[in-house]
């Protein structure tokens, strides 16, 4: 809140709370004696022989209204509050924008509206005890070291190319696991079946003699990591982006794997 008023970065509060976390009950009759109700009353008459006389005796008893209270205190409630509040003063630009930003504290009248707005904020009861102090006071300005970039210009970074990282990196991770299981199928290919092992695996139908090595090891693969839609639609948007790319790297790995395959095929005969 008072960021918005002073700015960012001008304003320091600190609350000390003080709570009761005892449970207290009371209980507490009230008795209206303007507001009765006669409840019973009983009279007797006696008449002496001697005399001829009569003695009338009445008991009237009347019901009194009562109330009965049962309070059960707020288990957990705030008994003090202490507010501390440090708040910046104006700075007012130096003529011509030279030099050092001139410093003047607030004024009461300013330090006052600022108390009452956080009295307000906080709910401060007097009655309770509780305390608020308002300080103006100049703050220290951090310089920042030489050469350090801010964390929102970091931030910035990661928003506008993390994306594309995280794409690179699943490129990069595919490529690898394509190439280990092209590697292997080659490799598995050229010890049982030779040439025609291999160019059957390529063309998908098995060579004569030599053992569907390609097929198996397709069956069974399960090197290439599970990717979710929203990767799998990046890299589909790259490839139709950069179609030319695309065939490079894939050219690419075919080169390696037929060089790797002439070399040991030299080097077993």
């Amino acid at each position: 809140m008072l960021d918005k008023v002073l700015g960012a970065g001008r304003s320091i509060v600190r609350v000390d709370a003080t709570l009761n976390f005892e449970k207290i009950t009371r209980e507490r009759e009230i008795y209206d004696p303007a507001s009765t109700v006669v409840r019973s009353e009983v009279r007797n008459e006696e008449v002496d022989p001697s005399t001829g006389g009569t003695t009338e005796n009445s008991t009237t008893n009347y019901e009194i209204n009562r109330t009965v209270e049962h309070i059960v205190g707020q288990t957990g409630g705030i008994s003090t509050l202490s507010v501390s509040v440090f708040v910046d003063g104006h700075y007012e630009p130096a003529p011509g924008g030279e030099g050092e930003p001139t410093y003047t504290p607030l004024t009461e009248d300013e330090l006052g509206q600022l108390r009452r707005i956080v009295q307000t904020a906080v709910g401060l009861n007097a009655m309770r005890g509780d305390q608020i102090e308002v300080v103006n006071m100049q703050f220290r300005q951090m310089e920042e070291p030489a050469g350090a970039t801010p964390l929102t210009d970091w931030m910035g970074l990661v928003t506008e190319y993390g994306g594309k990282v995280l794409l690179v990196i699943m490129l990069v991770v595919m490529a690898l696991s394509v190439r280990r299981t092209l590697g292997k199928l080659v490799t598995g290919g050229e010890a049982t079946g030779g040439k025609a092992a291999v160019a059957a695996a390529r063309a998908g139908t098995p060579a004569r003699g030599a053992p569907a090595v390609a097929a198996e090891e397709l069956e069974h693969f399960d090197g290439i990591p599970d990717l979710n839609d929203q990767v799998m639609g990046d890299i589909r948007d790259y490839a139709a982006d950069n179609p030319e790319r695309v065939a490079e790297v894939i050219q690419s790995w075919i080169r390696e794997i037929d060089l790797s395959g002439n070399s040991r095929e030299a080097v077993g005969n």
